[in-house]
């Protein structure tokens, strides 16, 4: 088997060519920038010895190696036109003016990893184990809370959107960045998100080793993650069906390796297959001429990479452009708002818009209808320059080896706590490094201790 140390040395090695290359042909600097992060992405693994595939390291990875890695190999080939790469990536800029804020997302993302460090996981103080006479009802509890919450949804932005399956809803008007008349109604995709937590409460129960009833278990399961899914399908909350997927087949990596072997591959083809469609609808808007150009495969791998989601060299470099003249420094402002997420628009009609992707969609790509969120580096530097950037990543990076430290039970303990380390600690670097610090906060805060308070109804304390 080849060791990570092994691997990290090649690439390096490729990634030193590539950045010869970069000389004679500005347009490599993309794959250079990617296989650095690649190399990047290495480093825990080869200090410890090993790859885990079940640290929140991994979530953060694979920030890094869509966004930069595979998006950055997609453009310096040229894929899949050079009008579309332009339109979406470049906007005008010849390649050399992405080189200074590589250098720059290159040293802030190995401080991150320096930062992280090799965490070591502490036994926690008090055991939880499965109390089957309290299972099922909370269980039917947040079944019931996920369609209240998923028909309130519906019910409130059914004239919002024109699509019927899959489109934008609660979309801000004409980015109003004050917020005023826009409603997300965020509290019933909340209650909605209440049967996931019940799907991962039943899932976690069933595969454990001393799981009864584990048939009707897994059917159960999968009906609360079904109705779990429905608001996000319905308002094109690519991101949350893909996350939860990726949550449910690390459960099962947890507990029934052998399995998650099988359904890894298909599961997540699928999960690319319903994206992919999820897309079309939202540009078509349930046009059935939407269905001729829909053509799984590849183009399913495609939709996932070609996007301005998860950490982007090009949206960072332009942000830097922009800052401090189009974007003045923000001085902590777009951290320090999500403390104001909890408060529902309706009791605060003016409340500012908390995500800073709208704010970013307007001012830098003269987006009217839609947000882009800027990744932990470009926030950092928009916030406090490149001191920012630079020390944003390393207290991220020491952030995640607290939180990875005190979260991740040891091998053998009971499933409930795993439960509490996946849903909070494992996507936290996945959200901060491709979306934004205070969202990444904000997810961890209310997913713990949603999680953590379901976790205790449901079972029982053991010595």
């Amino acid at each position: 088997m080849i060791s990570p140390f092994g691997v990290l040395i090649a690439v390096c090695l490729v990634a030193t060519g590539l950045t010869v290359l970069v000389l004679w042909h500005p347009g490599m600097i993309p794959a250079a920038v990617g296989v650095w992060t690649l190399g990047i992405v290495l480093v825990p693994a080869a200090r410890a010895g090993r790859f885990d595939w079940l640290s929140s390291w991994t979530m953060g990875a694979l920030s890094m190696l869509i966004g930069l890695t595979l998006r950055g190999f997609y453009v310096s080939a040229g894929f899949p036109d050079e009008t579309t790469l332009d339109e979406m990536y470049w906007l005008g800029k010849a390649p050399t003016c992405f080189a200074w804020p590589g250098l720059l997302l290159l040293a802030s993302l190995g401080l991150f990893a320096a930062g992280f460090g090799v965490p070591t996981a502490r036994k926690v103080a008090r055991c939880l184990s499965w109390d089957q006479s309290r299972l099922y009802p909370v269980a039917w509890l947040l079944l019931g809370l996920s369609l209240v919450g998923t028909v309130a949804y519906i019910s409130l932005t059914r004239d919002s959107a024109s699509g019927l399956l899959s489109a934008k809803r609660t979309v801000i008007p004409d980015l109003e960045l004050t917020g005023s008349g826009y409603l997300s109604f965020g509290w019933a995709r909340f209650l909605a998100s209440f049967g996931f937590f019940g799907h991962l409460l039943l899932l976690g129960d069933a595969l454990g080793e001393e799981s009864r009833s584990q048939k009707a278990k897994l059917g159960f399961s999968g009906l609360l993650f079904v109705c779990s899914a429905i608001v996000p399908i319905y308002a094109s909350l690519r991101g949350t069906v893909a996350m939860n997927a990726l949550l449910s087949l690390a459960l099962i990596y947890h507990l029934r390796p052998s399995v998650a072997k099988w359904v890894a591959v298909p599961g997540l083809f699928l999960v690319a297959v319903l994206v992919q469609s999820m897309t079309l609808l939202r540009v078509e808007r349930d046009s059935a001429g939407a269905w001729e150009r829909f053509h799984p495969g590849w183009e399913a791998f495609d939709s996932v990479v070609m996007n301005r989601n998860q950490i982007d060299l090009f949206k960072t470099a332009h942000i830097m452009n922009a800052v401090p003249e189009e974007l003045p420094y923000a001085w902590g402002r777009t951290i320090a708002v999500w403390a104001l997420s909890p408060v529902p628009r309706e009791i605060w009609p003016g409340k500012p818009v908390t995500h800073p992707g709208p704010e970013i969609g307007a001012v830098v790509y003269d987006q009217r209808v839609a947000g882009v969120p800027p990744g932990l580096v470009a926030e950092g530097y928009w916030n406090f320059g490149w001191l920012g950037a630079l020390g944003l990543c390393w207290l991220a990076g020491k952030g995640l080896h607290a939180l990875e430290s005190r979260f991740r039970p040891l091998p053998g303990e009971p499933g409930p706590w795993f439960l509490v380390y996946l849903v909070g600690v494992f996507p936290f670097a996945f959200h901060v490094l491709g979306n934004s610090i205070g969202m990444g906060l904000h997810r961890f805060v209310m997913d713990t201790v949603l999680m953590w308070g379901i976790c205790l109804l449901a079972c029982r304390p053991q010595p």
